[in-house]
């Protein structure tokens, strides 16, 4: 049966006799034996994590730049609308 890295990191960390406050790890340490034991090429779960990353922000702009047009339209329309309705209140006003 072939072992990866971390399963031999695991094992040999459980072979490990308990240690006291004395000979504990400084701090970051468990942090750096992890990246080691993940460094090199990245595993199939990250590469498709990136792809998903990409497809999704190529949608996200595709989408945008069909609709971009639609939404100029209707934000034109509103503001169009909220400008008469304040100048009909203001001409309302001075009669």
């Amino acid at each position: 049966m072939k072992t990866n890295r971390w399963d031999e990191l695991v094992r040999l960390a459980r072979q490990a006799p308990p240690e006291t406050e004395a000979e504990s790890a400084p701090w970051g340490f468990s942090g750096r034996v992890v990246a080691r034991a993940w460094e090199g090429r990245p595993d199939w779960v990250t590469r498709m994590a990136w792809k998903a990353v990409a497809v999704a922000t190529l949608v996200t702009a595709l989408v945008v730049a069909l609709n971009v047009g639609q939404v100029n339209r209707v934000l034109d329309d509103d503001i169009t609308a909220l400008s008469e309705a304040l100048l009909d209140d203001e001409l309302s006003d001075w009669s």
